[in-house]
């Protein structure tokens, strides 16, 4: 008797088991960053803007969901148009890319953190200006994405730096445009 009334108990403990509130969590963060590989040529700034949603796995460690909006801002570069024998200046637009990413986050202390995500990107055609040297479908490739990063949280804000790097998934005609972005990410956690 005390058998069938002790499993019935833990048989309901475990259909009962619910998502706790402070097991998930949401965050909005935004921050500058520096480009870096083929894409410095056209832009050097970055400036984005995500949404990540965190579930806790334990007191020390998180499932990470990330997407958002990363703009490469475009600055001027030196030009030649071969057809006609000049050198002019040139700017080839700002461009976008909306990140879709998921890894884990781990707590090294109560408030320092590593995280490292992957996944794919998505890279929109040039936000404005229009591409000079390069065709809009240069722009809309694909990218794996891997994000590796660090930092400090609180309970309502949290500071870190982050990479991400972008890999072509196929030539863009005749060359890999790989690249990637260093930067200081400032987040708010709801």
């Amino acid at each position: 008797m005390y058998l069938i009334i002790a499993i019935h108990g833990y048989a309901g403990d475990v259909t009962a088991q619910k998502i706790m509130p402070d097991k998930l969590s949401f965050s909005i963060s935004a921050g500058p960053g520096l480009v870096t590989g083929y894409e410095y040529k056209y832009r050097s700034i970055a400036i984005d803007g995500t949404f990540a949603l965190e579930y806790r796995i334990s007191n020390s460690a998180a499932l990470t969901a990330t997407t958002g909006l990363y703009d490469l801002i475009s600055k001027r570069y030196q030009a030649i148009d071969a057809h006609a024998s000049i050198v002019y200046q040139a700017s080839s637009g700002d461009f976008g890319i909306v990140p879709l990413k998921g890894g884990i986050k781990i707590l090294v202390t109560k408030q320092i953190f590593i995280k490292a995500e992957g996944g794919y990107a998505f890279e929109v055609s040039p936000l404005s200006g229009s591409a000079v040297d390069n065709d809009d479908s240069e722009y809309q490739q694909g990218k794996i994405m891997v994000s590796p990063g660090c930092g400090y949280t609180s309970k309502y804000w949290g500071v870190g730096l982050q990479c991400d790097f972008f890999y072509a998934v196929k030539a863009a005609g005749y060359h890999y445009n790989n690249y990637g972005i260093a930067g200081l990410v400032v987040s708010y956690n709801l």
